[in-house]
């Protein structure tokens, strides 16, 4: 029995998630991104402080506690690709060049509690762009717009690009009285306003706010329709506004200039509330969603970070990135029918084999095809025709090709070179028309 929260695929469901990748792929390589890869073990130590609790890590130990290199070491699964990233780039500052642009797929895992959409282990890919001194907010525009591409080529559903940056809201907060040691909670708190009622929000607030002051808070952030209402919010109460949210706009605003802004299925937004679950963002921060599938929260995000790699080195390293839950994606597709799942086989060509004496001649002619370039699914056991066109339905093939030997033929060695008839069958519809090598 499998465990619950771990990733099984059927092939078809494999398939699609095949194709997601390959759509990211295709567009983060566009980009100049290289691939890297990094270890689903880390330090356990590096691993923690990052905005994810503790109790959803996954802590490895050996089966038996034989004396090794990692004796009294913790180890932990990684939960995303960022923070194993930043160790990455510390450990070889040396080979890399920057700004360094790259790309990632991998598994990662949490030990949240299963449900639909969320597993314990998924496939995550993510992006990021690294620099060694300043990384302009054109490094950010390029994240974000490259995830508004991806959606766009995916064309499964209408998407909203929600867009902010952690300064603004240090700066707003602060601005609105909220006590130091609680700005981090309150941030938290106004980031699930989505999930939880206004009275619930409040009451939470009331710990260390009073009513009044929760109220207005509350009132102008889920009011603005652009950072600049916030910062009248301060001027309305006669406070001097925070220097960090007056820098935050500023971003904000340059920001925007960079954005596209013509998505085929896409919008981009100002939301007042985002703010992203992990602790590291120091400035844009982003988020899509799929309106379409409100209930599905989340189907990519990211921001910029800038002190991830002092945890390694002295050096603070400035970045952005993004990410984009594979699996949780392929999950949504696959409930809600976005994309066709039907086929199996990463084949292009499937060849059926007539009767016995064909068979050589079969298998040279996939051999063949392979040589040019053409996936072949050959069916290998002497079955009945019709048992073999029904396979090759099942698997998703629309059509099957088949070579008949002729008498003429028995005994001598076929090459395929010259002009050879070959047949093709339309499963659905039993009709079948001639063709040839060279037109395959």
């Amino acid at each position: 029995m499998a465990i619950s929260g771990f990733t099984e695929l059927l092939p078809r469901h494999k398939f699609i998630e095949q194709t997601i990748i390959d759509t990211v792929r295709s567009v983060y390589a566009s980009y100049g991104f290289c691939q890297v890869d990094t270890p689903c073990v880390e330090l356990y130590e590096n691993l923690v402080d990052n905005g994810v609790p503790t109790k959803e890590m996954y802590v490895l130990r050996r089966a038996q506690d034989d004396s090794d290199s990692t004796e009294g070491v913790k180890l932990g699964l990684r939960f995303d690709l960022t923070v194993p990233f930043a160790r990455y780039l510390c450990d070889n500052l040396n080979d890399l060049h920057f700004p360094f642009k790259r790309y990632s797929l991998g598994k990662v895992f949490r030990g949240e509690r299963p449900q639909k959409g969320r597993s314990r282990e998924f496939y995550q890919m993510d992006i990021d762009i690294v620099s060694r001194g300043e990384l302009p907010l054109a490094a950010d525009a390029e994240v974000i717009n490259i995830m508004g591409k991806i959606f766009d080529k995916l064309n499964i559903a209408k998407f909203e690009i929600a867009v902010n940056n952690r300064k603004i809201l240090n700066g707003f907060y602060r601005t609105a009285g909220v006590p130091e040691d609680k700005l981090c909670e309150t941030i938290a708190i106004f980031d699930k306003i989505d999930k939880i009622s206004k009275d619930e929000l409040l009451s939470l607030l009331s710990n260390y706010l009073s009513t009044n002051t929760a109220e207005s808070i509350h009132t102008a952030i889920t009011s603005a329709q652009s950072p600049h209402d916030l910062l009248s919010f301060g001027g309305n109460l006669n406070l001097e506004p925070n220097q960090e949210l007056i820098l935050g706009i500023r971003e904000y605003e340059e920001l925007s200039k960079l954005l596209n802004s013509a998505y085929k299925n896409g919008s981009l937004v100002y939301k007042a509330t985002l703010a992203r679950g992990l602790g590291y963002y120091t400035g844009t921060i982003f988020e899509i969603t799929l309106p379409e599938h409100k209930d599905f929260g989340s189907a990519s995000g990211g921001g910029r970070y800038e002190n991830l790699t002092t945890k390694f080195i002295k050096e603070a390293m400035p970045a952005v990135g993004g990410a984009i839950g594979i699996t949780r994606l392929m999950h949504l597709i696959v409930d809600k029918g976005l994309i066709e799942a039907c086929k199996v086989s990463e084949a292009t060509l499937c060849i059926v084999v007539p009767d016995k004496e064909a068979r050589l001649a079969s298998n040279i002619l996939a051999e063949k095809l392979r040589e040019k370039g053409i996936g072949v699914d050959l069916y290998l056991k002497d079955a009945k025709f019709n048992k073999q066109l029904y396979y090759a339905q099942k698997i998703g093939f629309k059509e099957v090709l088949f070579y008949r030997i002729q008498k003429e033929e028995f005994g001598q060695e076929l090459s395929f070179d010259t002009e050879r008839t070959i047949y093709v069958r339309d499963l659905a519809t039993g009709n079948e028309r001639t063709t040839s090598f060279r037109n395959l």
